[in-house]
C-alpha cells in the first residue's frame, strides 16, 4: 500500500519506529514474550483439574483467542449482555484477569501496529470532536502491516472498512497472543479504554485509512 510505504520512508524510519511487513521478522521479535508465555503455560499444565485450568491466565487467554473475545468485548461495550448471571460473572472474571495480565509487559521500543474494522465500528469509536478514538473493549491489533484478514480471519479485500495504523510508544503495556492462538494473525492486544489520537485520515473509495497514535495521558 502506497500510504504505508510513504509513512515508512518519511515517518517510521526517521523516528525509529519498529514495523513489520512480513511474518518472518515478527517471529524473531516475539522472543521478548517467551518467558511470560513459558511461565503461564507451565502454571496451566501443572493443574490436573481441567475446569480449574480455565481460571488461570493461560486458560483465560486461550478462551479469549478462542472467540470469547467477542463475548467479552460485547459486554464491555454494553451489547448482547448474557442472559444468565453465571455466564456474565464468568466473563467479568475473565476481564479482571486480562486487566492484570496486560499490566505485566511493556513494549521495549516504539512500534507500529494495524487494526481492520468495519466503518460502522469506526463511527462508534470516534468522539464528538472527531479527533480521538476510544474503545471500551480490549484493542486487538496485528504486528503485520500487510495484514488484511477480516473478522473471520479470512484474507479478503478491504471493503467499506477502516484501517487503523497505530503508532505505539515505548513503555505501553501489551500482550502478544500469537503463541497461544497460532492463527498467524500476530496479534498484539492492548488494554481496554485505550485512547487514540487521529493524526491523518485518508478516504479511498469507501474505505478509511487512519494514522493514529496512542494518546499519552
Amino acid at each position: 500500500m502506497k500510504i504505508i510505504n510513504r509513512l515508512i520512508r518519511l515517518e517510521f524510519k526517521p523516528n525509529n519506529y519498529l514495523f513489520y511487513l512480513d511474518s518472518a521478522a515478527i517471529k524473531e521479535w516475539h522472543y521478548k514474550y517467551h518467558e511470560y508465555h513459558h511461565k503461564v503455560k507451565l502454571e496451566y499444565d501443572s493443574v490436573d483439574n481441567f475446569n480449574n485450568r480455565d481460571y488461570l491466565p493461560y486458560g483465560i487467554l486461550a478462551l479469549y483467542v478462542g472467540y470469547n473475545s467477542l463475548k467479552i468485548n460485547d459486554l464491555l461495550r454494553g451489547k448482547n449482555e448474557p442472559c444468565y448471571s453465571s455466564v456474565k460473572d464468568s466473563l467479568i472474571n475473565q476481564i479482571s484477569v486480562l486487566d492484570q495480565e496486560l499490566k505485566k509487559i511493556k513494549v521495549e521500543q516504539n512500534l507500529v501496529v494495524i487494526r481492520r474494522i468495519p466503518n460502522l465500528a469506526f463511527e462508534q469509536m470516534i468522539d464528538n470532536s472527531r479527533e480521538f478514538l476510544c474503545d471500551k473493549g480490549f484493542l486487538s491489533t496485528s504486528l503485520d502491516l500487510s495484514y488484511r484478514k477480516d473478522n473471520e480471519s479470512v484474507s479478503a479485500p478491504v471493503n467499506n472498512e477502516t484501517l487503523l495504523i497505530i503508532k505505539v510508544p515505548k513503555g505501553q503495556t501489551a500482550l502478544y497472543l500469537e503463541p497461544i492462538s497460532k492463527r498467524e494473525e500476530y496479534e498484539l492486544l492492548f488494554p481496554r479504554n485505550l485512547k487514540l489520537i487521529i493524526e491523518k485520515r485518508y478516504l479511498i473509495i469507501n474505505n478509511n485509512i487512519l494514522i493514529t497514535s496512542v494518546f499519552d495521558r
